[in-house]
């Protein structure tokens, strides 16, 4: 469980919303239980202590974030701010959590001919420019295993060491988030009760709970052509199959 909200951090007069947000999230915090008689649902799993927390620790780490809009829109309703805890955890931390990512071999020297920073101007369409470009920065190898991709190994782009163990197959490009966010609206929705889903009638998917909360856009912001990867077929269907 998180650990226990500080005594409200933010001035009255300079910081009114965000004060008046973290009171909020004080009282709920002090709340013994959930009135869950009427209507269970799977946001009142995390108990008012912890929805409390991940609301307050939101709010004392991105102040200027729009979750105190959030958070002061629930009026101090306990239900709503369950579902908002409860969107948050889902739709922002699930998102983004994971382990460190692997470490991956480098190449001695990456081929002058391909220019690397242009992935920031790849556009999602130019999808052959990115894999070539991706297959560069990833030295034509799967960050993963190591296996060498087979077409560049055919075109001479890379070298195998066979004796080193490195195997050869056709590499796939995988993605930072393996969602666009739009086809989560069911676990996303069908967690909240009927009064929160009413309340918290934005949060649609994931895409719409993000760029709600952190204006963070997955197509234009995370489904880029710089955040891809490569990625061997064996790694790649569990990868995609991850639920986040």
């Amino acid at each position: 469980m998180p650990s226990p909200l500080p005594p409200n951090p933010f001035d009255p007069l300079s910081h009114t919303y965000e004060h008046t947000a973290y009171e909020s999230c004080l009282t709920l915090e002090a709340l013994r239980s959930w009135d869950v008689s009427s209507e269970p649902a799977a946001m009142f799993r995390f108990s008012p202590q912890v929805a409390a927390r991940v609301l307050g620790y939101a709010l004392i780490h991105h102040p200027g974030s729009p979750i105190a809009r959030e958070i002061s829109g629930c009026d101090g309703n306990a239900e709503f701010m369950a579902g908002l805890a409860y969107l948050y955890v889902m739709g922002m931390i699930r998102v983004f959590k994971g382990p460190v990512p692997t470490r991956r071999v480098q190449p001695e020297s990456p081929p002058e001919s391909i220019d690397i920073a242009a992935l920031s101007n790849v556009s999602q369409s130019t999808g052959s420019d990115a894999k070539k470009l991706v297959l560069a920065r990833d030295n034509y190898r799967c960050i993963l295993s190591g296996n060498v991709d087979t077409t560049s190994l055919r075109n001479g782009l890379t070298t195998i060491d066979l004796a080193a163990g490195e195997r050869k197959t056709d590499i796939e490009l995988g993605y930072i988030s393996k969602t666009t966010g739009n086809e989560n609206q069911g676990y996303i929705r069908g967690g909240l009760t009927d009064a929160a889903r009413r309340k918290l009638g934005w949060a649609s998917s994931t895409a719409t709970v993000l760029e709600r909360l952190a204006g963070i856009s997955i197509v234009e912001d995370i489904h880029r052509a710089e955040n891809t990867f490569t990625i061997s077929p064996n790694h790649h269907r569990p990868w995609v199959d991850c639920f986040v």
